[in-house]
């Protein structure tokens, strides 16, 4: 049952119903007592990562930074690392949002070290979206550029239609900072 909330978490974030969002939330917190109920250390810590998941989602970044300062403690921990990484990426876009950009700078280099590390083309893509954000924020727009148009490719070759999609807008906008609009 924990294991179907989480998953209902997720689903109600990446739904267009704005009443869903709310219900993922009482999923994820569900899932939370279930898994603490069973002593669960991996479903403890995959909730407590759907608890952050729905309030970042929803522009709640007080709310998530600690979630996923816990997410990745509790993924440390057990070792899992990919969820590492995206706990550290979603850890790293909540310590933006709440006006700590060394942070955010800090963890979005690790991350991308660490998707290299471990070959994983998803979390470099992502990696690729921090690092080229900070770039385009400093006004290096060349260098966000190109990564821009690594993280596009990736998104294309993992056939992820819709970071392909935001990847094709991030470049955009820094076309359009360089006066190539």
């Amino acid at each position: 049952r924990a294991h179907a909330l989480n998953a209902a978490a997720a689903f109600s974030v990446d739904s267009s119903e704005p009443d869903l969002p709310a219900a993922g939330r009482a999923f994820a917190e569900e899932a939370l007592e279930i898994h603490r109920q069973n002593a669960d250390a991996w479903g403890i810590a995959r909730s407590t990562f759907m608890l952050g998941y729905v309030a970042i989602e929803t522009g709640d970044f007080e709310r998530a930074l600690p979630l996923f300062e816990e997410t990745l403690r509790l993924m440390t921990d057990l070792g899992y690392d990919h969820y590492i990484g995206l706990a550290a990426f979603n850890l790293s876009w909540a310590a933006e949002e709440m006006g700590d950009p060394g942070r955010a700078r800090n963890l979005a280099a690790e991350i991308l070290e660490r998707a290299l590390r471990t070959a994983n083309p998803s979390l470099e893509r992502a990696a690729l979206d921090l690092v080229s954000g900070i770039a385009h924020d400093d006004g290096r727009f060349d260098e966000a550029l190109e990564q821009k148009r690594r993280s596009l490719r990736l998104a294309h070759d993992l056939g992820d239609l819709q970071h392909t999609l935001d990847s094709l807008s991030r470049i955009g906008n820094t076309q359009a900072a360089l006066g190539h609009a």
